[in-house]
């Protein structure tokens, strides 16, 4: 988009200087500043035939008037420049030089009667040319403010909801946070605003970028409860601007929860991402319920454009009849996310795996997915710290793949 608009300010600042250049040319030659039309043409690569036109006329008017003043040795030098650029008379000579004996010896017309002709008008003396050369200009002038409309747009916000060419699916295969450019790290640090909204199992993501915080000095972030924090680090808003920070969903999506939400976007208008997160609610939510929790983040996305919206998972702990409950709940996120393109964190998906292996149970012939043994205690947020540094690796992987980064 940005070397469109450089295309587009050259094109029109080469329509306003020609504009300028061409409306001078009469001027020039009735003030007789013809050297002035010389050297703002030759200064040009090329010459078309319209503008060859002018600089012939330029060389003769300038040799005339070194041949009035006597000065034979110019008036020759700038007579002959003309006759190299191919000029033909068909015996009419322009304006009074036919009474100059230099021209009449240079151009062949010593002993030859011809009719003196009147000066034809250039087409960049016209009406036609101002008249094109403001259509031009004008044209151009309406493509750089639609570009740079469009340009600020899409810079105001990292993803827009405009539709993908595929879903971003963040999950167990989103955890090598080592292998995102510092180039990334910081446009997400500069651009993007975060909302987050959870209960204690959401706790896992920033409890986990507190510890990477805490290991590498360029995964910074500040965060600040109710209020969007200022600061040259990734900026994240936990909770709501009501003054709740235990989101559940009736406080962000479900039963009017909504309102929240759009109250807190609608004060803080530099958030570009939000996204709420599950407890338990999915062991026995219906199948219903999932619907309107994905009716709801529709809505939230065409109310608010400029704001990527992100989908999640619940926690892949439960076991027995809950835990398959959950699982099919899960899957119906996952399959709406795919089918229409959309953002998903993947949460259960993380549980599940460790170095490669991902653990199951069996419930009534299912295979159905937990979370590993590798994780299980309570040491934040219902799970192990291990587990809460792999969540906050894949939000880094999330926000960097939301800017456009293409992962690996």
């Amino acid at each position: 988009m940005r070397r469109k608009v450089v295309l587009i300010l050259m094109f029109s600042f080469i329509c306003f200087i020609s504009l300028g250049a061409f409306g001078d040319i009469k001027a020039d030659f009735e003030s007789g500043n013809y050297e002035k039309i010389i050297n703002d043409y030759e200064k040009q690569v090329s010459i078309n035939e319209l503008k060859k036109e002018e600089l012939i006329k330029a060389y003769l008017y300038l040799g005339a008037s070194f041949e009035k003043k006597g000065d034979n040795t110019k008036a020759l030098l700038y007579y002959k420049k003309a006759k190299e650029l191919g000029i033909k008379f068909n015996n009419q000579a322009p304006g009074k030089l036919s009474s100059l004996s230099l021209f009449r010896k240079v151009f062949g017309f010593e002993g030859v009667e011809y009719k003196e002709a009147k000066e034809g008008k250039s087409f960049f003396k016209s009406p036609l040319f101002y008249i094109g050369a403001a259509i031009i200009t004008g044209v151009a002038i309406y493509f750089i403010v639609k570009s740079l409309k469009k340009e600020n747009s899409e810079e105001s916000n990292p993803d827009n909801n405009k539709t993908r060419n595929e879903a971003i699916i963040i999950d167990h295969r989103s955890l090598n946070v080592g292998s995102i450019p510092d180039s990334w790290i910081d446009k997400v640090k500069s651009d993007i605003k975060l909302h987050y909204a959870h209960t204690s199992h959401g706790s896992q993501l920033t409890k986990g970028m507190e510890i990477l915080m805490n290991k590498y000095s360029r995964l910074k972030y500040t965060l600040e409860y109710y209020e969007l924090p200022d600061s040259n680090n990734l900026c994240i808003l936990d909770g709501q601007s009501s003054g709740d920070d235990y989101i559940t969903p009736e406080l962000y999506w479900k039963d009017g929860g909504d309102s929240y939400t759009r109250n807190t976007l609608n004060k803080y208008k530099k958030i570009n991402v939000s996204m709420w997160a599950w407890c338990t609610q999915l062991e026995y939510y219906s199948e219903s319920e999932v619907d309107e929790y994905l009716r709801k983040m529709e809505e939230l996305e065409k109310a608010f454009p400029s704001v990527t919206f992100v989908y999640m998972t619940g926690n892949a702990q439960a076991r027995g009849e809950e835990g398959y409950r959950r699982y099919q709940n899960n899957e119906k996120i996952r399959k709406y996310c795919k089918e229409h393109k959309k953002v998903l964190y993947d949460f259960a998906d993380i549980d599940s795996w460790y170095n490669g292996e991902q653990a199951t149970y069996t419930y009534n012939g299912k295979t159905v997915p937990v979370e590993h043994p590798h994780y299980s205690g309570d040491q934040w947020g219902h799970t192990s710290l291990s587990n809460c540094e792999n969540k906050g690796k894949a939000l880094w992987y999330l926000l960097a793949s939301i800017k456009g980064w293409g992962g690996n």
